[in-house]
This record gives structure tokens, C-alpha cells and sequence, in this order.
């Protein structure tokens, strides 16, 4: 069994490659960015220190942000993301999960798994996009963009979820 702090940084490292190596040339219709990097930040188990878990996300983001060559847009929607988590996670879980457990359909329940992982998203998306833009021009183009760049990342997220858990 290998130790918690190998099995992140693989997943940190795989998730971090997959997205800068393939994930960022991906521009669906010029408009859906797939942001599946998030992922790592979406499934870090809730015994996760906050100082922890927005180091992890701002470090990824930063990364990110070095390959895409942009100053730092990654990097402050993932620590944001991240200092938002637990907040939304509480909203999400139910009565009976205390403790420490990895979010996921089968630990959630499909429908707060789902509700949870499009907030989370939806959030990063509209963070992203507005700092890409920041303005407010071309308003009907920057929603379009978040919109299909949520439902994309989503898409991926869920399928790895499904794949997972089979």
C-alpha cells in the first residue's frame, strides 16, 4: 500500500501533465476549456488541512498558469476553489456523513455528488473566464465560455467517477 502522500503527488503530477499536454490544446467550438485539474482539489479527503489543501491548489494552478503563460489566473481560481470547498461540501452532505471521506457518487449519493461537483466547477469557470476577459464587453461570449467549459469539465469529471467506480 502505497503511502497517502505518494498516491497525491502521482495523481498531482498524472492530473497536472494530462492537463497541460492535451487537456490545453482541447477548445471545443472556441468556446469549452476543459479545466480537469480541478479534479485533484474536488477529491482530496475532508481531513485535509485548509493550509494543506490551498497550498496543493495554488501550486497546480501556478503550474498550470506556467504552461499556458498566463499571470496567475489559474492559480487564484484554484486557491479560491479551495478555500470555498468545505463550505460546500457542508452544504452537500447529509446528516449522517461525520468524519473524515473522500467526496464521491458512492460515499455522496449521486444527486449531492453531482450538485456539489457542478458548484465547484461552475465556480472555478466564472473565476477563470472573468479574469481572462476582465471586462464585461463581450458579456453573451464570456457566459457562453463558462457554461461550456463547466459542462466539459463536468463530463470528464463524472466519466473518471464512473470508470472509478466500476
Amino acid at each position: 500500500m502505497m503511502p497517502d502522500i505518494v498516491r497525491k503527488l502521482l495523481w498531482f503530477v498524472g492530473l497536472l501533465l494530462f492537463q497541460v499536454l492535451l487537456l490545453n490544446q482541447i477548445h471545443l467550438g472556441g468556446f469549452a476549456t476543459p479545466f480537469f485539474y480541478v479534479y485533484f482539489i474536488l477529491k482530496q479527503d475532508t481531513a485535509v488541512g485548509r493550509n494543506q489543501l490551498l497550498l496543493w491548489a495554488f501550486v497546480m494552478g501556478l503550474l498550470v498558469d506556467m504552461f499556458l503563460d498566463v499571470p496567475g489566473v489559474n492559480a487564484a481560481a484554484s486557491v479560491f476553489v479551495a478555500m470555498v470547498r468545505p463550505s460546500l461540501l457542508s452544504l452537500f452532505m447529509t446528516r449522517d456523513m461525520q468524519g473524515s471521506f473522500t467526496p464521491s457518487f458512492r460515499v455522496m449519493g449521486i444527486a449531492s455528488f453531482i450538485r456539489y461537483v457542478m458548484c465547484m466547477l461552475l465556480i472555478h469557470a466564472v473565476l477563470v473566464v472573468c479574469l481572462e476577459y476582465f471586462s464585461l464587453v463581450h458579456l453573451g461570449l464570456i457566459l457562453t465560455k463558462i457554461v461550456c467549459s463547466t459542462l466539459l469539465t463536468s463530463l470528464l469529471v463524472f466519466a473518471l467517477e464512473g470508470f472509478r467506480k466500476s
